[in-house]
């Protein structure tokens, strides 16, 4: 028996009509939506606001995101998660070395495969999308035709043979037009937007885990980092053979 997600939904915005009003000239009418999964995840929206909606720092029309993650509307407003969703605190996790990152940084691989596996997805889908209608459109004419030609050019060959040669000339023609068609409608159908969506969450994500640092990682492979053992910048430490060596 599968259990059912609880989902609880918030809008953000200056309009009265938001479950959470934010009475500030830099916030938009209806600025951004935040949904809350019941297991520790929170789906932010951003709802074309003019100033945007920012996570760790990136803007994002669409985020995955955890109570650890900074959450911005526009210049200046910090939403609290805990508090607005009433998420109980959790205990503190106590650490030896403030710049202990390691369990943080263990979890950005899962973040960093995460994101190439949705990559490819993405790309993967809109081949198969555009082949499947390439398929369809170039070779409806050439079914068409071909069932034109077992039910009736016998007859019609016979009975309007200027016609018949007429429409044997237009048959190439016509399905060179079926190709440019084919082209042109799978070229709308680029898969750009999912991809720039996906980029910048994975921007939002993939940073250094102290909060004061936040240095972007990049495209770098985590391995990459992994072998570096902490953060250039500010010190943090990614790995336990790091802190062993501390």
């Amino acid at each position: 028996m599968s259990s059912q997600k609880s989902i609880e939904t918030k809008t953000f915005g200056r309009n009265d009509a938001n479950d959470v009003v934010i009475g500030k000239l830099d916030v938009s009418n209806f600025h951004a939506k935040i949904s809350m999964d019941g297991e520790g995840c929170f789906f932010v929206e951003d709802l074309n606001s003019t100033n945007g909606t920012y996570v760790n720092g990136y803007r994002i029309r669409k985020a995955k995101i955890r109570l650890a993650d900074e959450l911005r509307l526009s210049e200046n407003t910090y939403l609290d998660l805990r508090k607005l969703f009433g998420v109980p605190a959790s205990p503190a996790y106590v650490k030896k070395n403030p710049l202990d990152f390691t369990r943080e940084f263990s979890s950005l691989e899962e973040v960093w495969i995460q994101y190439k596996r949705d990559r490819k997805g993405i790309i993967r889908r809109h081949q198969l999308k555009t082949g499947v209608i390439r398929s369809v459109i170039v070779l409806t004419p050439l079914f068409v035709w071909e069932v034109i030609q077992a039910l009736y050019i016998d007859q019609l060959e016979k009975a309007d043979p200027v016609l018949y040669h007429h429409l044997q000339s237009k048959y190439l023609p016509f399905s060179a037009v079926a190709s440019s068609v084919a082209v042109f409608v799978s070229g709308m159908l680029s898969p750009m937007e999912k991809l720039e969506e996906l980029d910048d969450e994975f921007r939002s994500k993939y940073i250094c885990p102290n909060p004061p640092c936040r240095n972007p990682l990049g495209t770098t492979h985590w391995r990459v980092y992994a072998n570096q053992g902490k953060c250039f910048r500010c010190g943090a430490i990614y790995t336990q053979k790091q802190y062993n060596q501390q």
